[in-house]
């Protein structure tokens, strides 16, 4: 009797037809099969939608069914039936080129799936021994995170109260010096103006410089009590139905006088007479004095700076563009982070504390808003904040800093 040779394939899939894992492939050089690629592609084009039918009972009922399939090669089409079987979340795949004779198919699909048995056995054996060693490298692992988040949430606890420290004693000593430093600046107006008796101007020009740098001082002492205030949760918004274009005007109207010292012109462009919000007024004017009068102190003699007020949808915008210096794209992270100066110098050698965009970020971010800084080395800068028209809550909380 003539001994028929039998060749096939087993592979197992994802429930969508993609190969998992090859478990027997007999002519290896005609028939690629790969993990990751769809059965279906190989599949004769005519025979796809028998293909999918074939799948989609294998899925429902999670029992065998024989199917007799053209299957592409790298020679030529081959027929081959095709056997399948649903268990966990996979589909077993076994396709013989045995001719329809139900005996001889029977027994040739038996003795396959016998070896495929044996074959899938072996293998998950193999995997479980494999899934022990990554479980146990993965515990191991998992052990030594959790020790380091220990260690690492015990740093963060004792770096908090730390800086909780730092804050509160900043806090207390900022208080203390700015009581001294009214004074001092209360006595040099009463001696500059005359009130104590006549003055040389050398007298004049030295008590100038001490009232200068006096009320910078103020401003470094306020600026820092601000700031301790904002860090440790505790600052305060005293929200009121406010005017936004007013209160730019009005700090407008202050800065002007600044910029025409300096020979800089200063220009508002508001769209609307008036944009009502439920706002800080007091402190929304210090953040508008903060960006107008940096704009001054970093901008050269016979340049431009414009003011706009405008009203964009759910939001309200202002913006201070300047023609100054610029900001090199590696300072532009560094502006908002307290107590860090950039390379940049002022025009005139004036002063700055290195606070102020910190503490005007923080207001912003209290008022649910944002505060963003383009520049261009050599063409200047734009800073803008926004304020939604309706806040959230009637009393905002200043976010954390990022």
């Amino acid at each position: 009797m003539e001994q028929k040779i039998f060749h096939g394939i087993a592979i197992l899939c994802d429930p969508d037809g993609r190969i998992e894992t090859v478990l027997r492939n007999d002519f290896p050089e005609a028939l690629n099969l790969q993990p990751e690629i769809p059965l279906g592609i190989l599949i004769d084009q005519e025979d796809l939608p028998e293909y999918y039918t074939f799948l989609y009972r294998v899925k429902k009922e999670t029992v065998l069914y024989d199917w007799k399939l053209r299957i592409d090669t790298d020679t030529e089409p081959r027929e081959l039936f095709f056997v399948g079987g649903a268990f966990d979340a996979r589909i077993l795949i076994i396709a013989s080129t045995l001719t329809s004779e139900t005996a001889e198919f029977v027994d040739e699909l038996g003795r396959i799936n016998n070896e495929q048995a044996n074959m899938l056995r072996r293998a998950m054996k193999k995997q479980n021994r494999e899934d022990e060693e990554f479980f146990r490298d993965f515990a191991r692992v998992n052990n030594e995170l959790t020790n380091l988040q220990r260690e690492l949430h015990k740093k963060n606890h004792k770096l908090t109260r730390t800086i909780r420290e730092r804050d509160r004693f900043i806090g207390m000593a900022a208080h203390d010096l700015r009581s001294p430093l009214s004074g001092i600046s209360g006595l040099c107006s009463l001696l500059l103006d005359g009130r104590i008796g006549d003055l040389s101007e050398d007298q004049r020009e030295i008590i100038r410089t001490i009232s200068e740098s006096s009320d910078y001082m103020v401003h470094m002492v306020n600026d820092m009590l601000d700031l301790a205030s904002i860090e440790s949760g505790t600052l305060q918004l005293n929200i009121r139905d406010a005017d936004l274009v007013q209160i730019i005007r009005d700090s407008f109207s202050i800065n002007r006088q600044i910029a025409e010292q300096k020979e800089i012109s200063l220009s508002l462009e508001t769209g609307k007479d008036s944009i009502p919000l439920k706002i800080d007024g007091i402190k929304i004017r210090q953040v508008a004095d903060n960006l107008i009068s940096n704009a001054i102190k970093f901008s050269h003699s016979g340049t431009a700076i414009q003011v706009r007020v405008l009203q964009t949808g759910e939001y309200a915008e202002v913006s201070v563009r300047d023609q100054g210096q610029g900001i090199p794209a590696e300072e532009l992270p560094k502006l908002f982070t307290p107590y860090t100066r950039i390379k940049v110098s002022s025009t005139a050698g004036e002063k700055s504390t290195g606070l102020g965009l910190a503490i005007s970020q923080r207001i912003i971010q209290g008022h649910r808003g944002t505060l963003t800084a383009e520049s261009e080395v050599g063409k200047g800068s734009v800073f803008r904040f926004s304020l939604p028209l309706r806040p959230s809550d009637e009393n905002p909380a200043p976010q954390a800093p990022s």
